[in-house]
Parts: C-alpha cells; sequence; structure tokens
C-alpha cells in the first residue's frame, strides 16, 4: 500500500522465498508507475535473516536489486535482539537526513548546497552510533 506524500517507502520481503522479492519489485513498478510526485527514502528490506538455512535469496542478489530500485538495502530479523530497533532507528535518521537537505536546499540564495546523502559509515560504525544514542 502506498500513501501520496510519504517520506518513506518500505519495500520488505522474506529471505526464504525468493518470489517474495520479486514481490518487492513489482509493488516498486506499481509506485513508479503512479507518479507520486514526491521521492520518498526506499527501502528493500530482508526479513526472516536469522533463517540461513532456508535463505532463497542471498545478500548479493538483494543489494544488487536494491541499487537497480534505488533503495537502501538492510536485512533483519524479530528473532535477533535490537535488529529491528536499528532498522527503524535506520529508516527515522535516513528521513530526517533527507529533510534536512532539503530544507538546507530551499533556504539557498542560489549558492552551493551541501548534499548530506548516504553515510559513509560501515554498518558496525552505524551500530555503534545507534547504539550510543539509545544509550545515552
Amino acid at each position: 500500500m502506498f500513501y501520496t506524500g510519504s517520506s518513506a517507502v518500505i519495500l520488505a520481503y522474506n529471505v526464504t522465498r525468493r518470489d517474495s522479492l520479486a514481490g518487492c519489485v513489482a509493488r516498486d513498478r506499481v509506485w513508479q508507475e503512479m507518479g507520486s510526485g514526491n521521492d520518498p527514502v526506499k527501502f528493500l528490506i530482508g526479513c526472516k535473516a536469522d533463517l540461513e538455512d532456508e535463505r532463497e535469496v542471498d545478500e548479493e542478489e538483494a543489494q544488487a536489486m536494491a541499487t537497480e530500485i534505488g533503495a537502501r538495502w538492510f536485512e533483519t530479523s524479530s528473532v535477533v535482539e535490537g535488529k529491528a530497533e536499528f532498522l527503524i532507528q535506520k529508516i527515522v535518521r535516513n528521513i530526517l537526513e533527507r529533510n534536512e537537505t532539503e530544507s538546507f536546499s530551499q533556504s539557498s540564495d542560489g549558492c552551493d548546497t551541501m548534499e548530506m546523502g548516504d553515510s559513509s559509515d560501515s554498518p558496525e560504525q552505524e551500530v555503534a552510533v545507534l547504539e550510543e544514542e539509545r544509550d545515552g
């Protein structure tokens, strides 16, 4: 389900079902055809990452698909403590960064703007930053 004016689009697939990834790609095409007019932060999320023995979608394939559709990629599991919380924090952080970039660009008087885009932090660095923010 898509809402006009949304700040984020989350396309979730099950890593143990290849057809669920294809479904995400199909939903993305439908969303693109709707031409919502805005450019939300987009995420391709692999769920059930703890089920390695049942995996049908490998990480490289999912990352390539995320790149193809212009999404950020992440895998999570509700079984592994902190993974779902980290995902939510990452989504919110990206929305806030996008909003800051747009606000900065709109307030510019024709000067060059600073792009805040994706963080160059490694996943481990992002986890450390988010844990520090959470723990105070």
